[in-house]
C-alpha cells in the first residue's frame, strides 16, 4: 500500500491472538500503525511486539464498549470469533454466540465512534439465508447471520462497516486448517514420532488457499478504499486439488508420508467437517472470484503457494521437540 494512510492512526483489532490476529498485529505495528488489540487470554507476545492489549471476550458487551470509547480507533478489523466447521458441529450454540453476538456487540460499541471505518471479517463458506436451502454446517448459518447483521446495522447506524471474504487462508503459525494440519503430521514424521497414515478427503477436492499475509494486505486496502455495506471476495485465484497439495508436502518431507485417502464422491457436509476445519475452506472448484477492486486497487497475492507450505513446515519443524 503506497504511502501507507494507516500510519499514526489507532486501529482496534479483535481476535488479535489468534492465526490471522498475530500476523495481522505484527504487521500493523512494523507499518507504524498503533494498535489496540483485543485478546480472550493473555498474549504476552502481542505486547512484546508493541501492541496495547487489552484482555475482553466479545461476549462482554458493557466491556466491549468500555474499550472502544477508551481506545476511540480510526479503523477497525474485526477477526474474532469461531472459525472451526467440525466445532460447530458440536457447539452450534456457541458458534451462534460468538460470530453473531460477539459482532452485534462491537458494531453496537461502534456507535461511539461513527468515523471508524471497519472491515468484519467473515467467510467464503457462509451460507445462502433461505429457507429453502438448509446451510451446510452451524458454521456457515452463523457467518451468514453474522454478515446479515452487519450490513443491517450499517444501514440502520449509519456505520462505515464492509466485510471481507476469505478463501482458504494458510502460513506459518497454529492453525487448523489442513495444510497446517500436514505440515505439523510432517514435522513429527520428520522426528519419528508418528506411524499412522495421514487421513484426506476426496484427491479431486478442490480448494483456493491464500496466504495470511497476503489476506492482510487485501484488509488493509479495503480499510482504505472499500465502500460502505459491500463484501469483498479475497481469493488466490488458483484452485488445487487435495492430491496436488499432497504432493508438494511429500516433495518437502525429509522422509515418507504415508496417507489415507476417504472414500471419493463423499463430500457431504460432515464428511468435509474433518478435511476442512477452518472457516475459510473451499470445495466448489469455482474460478477466481477475487472482487475486482481489490486488483484495481493494486492488491495481489504475492507468496507463491509452494514458498507458503514451506513457511509452514519450517515452522513446526522449528517447535519444541
Amino acid at each position: 500500500m503506497d504511502g501507507h494512510p494507516l500510519i499514526g492512526k489507532k486501529l482496534l483489532l479483535t481476535g488479535a491472538s489468534g492465526f490471522t490476529g498475530y500476523h495481522a498485529c505484527q504487521h500493523l505495528v512494523d507499518s507504524g500503525i498503533e494498535v489496540a488489540a483485543l485478546v480472550r487470554k493473555p498474549a504476552p507476545g502481542l505486547t512484546a511486539v508493541g501492541a496495547d492489549v487489552f484482555l475482553c471476550d466479545m461476549q462482554q458487551e458493557e466491556l466491549v464498549q468500555r474499550i472502544v470509547e477508551r481506545v476511540q480507533p480510526n479503523y477497525v478489523l474485526h477477526l474474532a470469533g469461531m472459525n472451526a466447521v467440525a466445532a460447530s458441529w458440536q457447539y452450534p450454540t456457541r458458534a451462534l454466540h460468538v460470530n453473531v453476538m460477539g459482532t452485534v456487540h462491537l458494531l453496537n460499541a461502534l456507535r461511539q465512534v461513527p468515523d471508524a471505518r471497519s472491515v468484519i471479517v467473515t467467510s467464503k463458506l457462509k451460507a445462502i439465508l433461505d429457507p429453502t436451502v438448509p446451510p451446510a454446517h452451524p458454521y456457515s448459518y452463523s457467518k451468514a447471520l453474522q454478515e446479515s447483521v452487519v450490513l443491517a446495522w450499517s444501514a440502520m447506524y449509519g456505520l462505515d462497516v464492509m466485510l471481507a471474504a476469505p478463501s482458504n487462508l494458510i502460513g506459518p503459525g497454529p492453525s487448523t486448517g489442513i495444510c497446517s494440519l500436514l505440515g505439523k503430521y510432517t514435522a513429527e514424521r520428520e522426528r519419528g514420532h508418528l506411524d499412522a497414515a495421514f487421513s484426506l478427503s476426496a484427491k479431486h477436492d478442490k480448494r483456493d488457499f491464500l496466504d495470511v499475509r497476503d489476506a492482510i494486505a487485501a484488509y488493509e486496502e479495503i480499510l482504505c478504499h472499500g465502500e460502505r455495506g459491500k463484501t469483498y471476495r479475497v481469493e488466490s485465484g488458483q484452485q488445487r486439488t487435495l492430491e496436488e497439495v499432497a504432493a508438494l508436502y511429500r516433495r518437502l518431507a525429509l522422509v515418507d508420508l504415508p496417507l489415507h485417502w476417504r472414500e471419493e464422491g463423499t463430500s457431504s457436509s460432515r464428511s468435509l467437517a474433518g478435511a476442512c476445519q477452518t472457516g475459510s475452506g473451499d470445495t466448489d472448484g469455482s474460478l477466481d472470484m477475487t472482487s475486482p477492486e481489490l486488483k484495481a486497487w493494486g492488491w495481489q497475492p504475492r507468496r507463491p503457494f509452494e514458498h507458503t507450505v514451506a513457511d509452514i513446515l519450517n515452522y513446526y519443524r522449528a517447535q519444541e521437540r
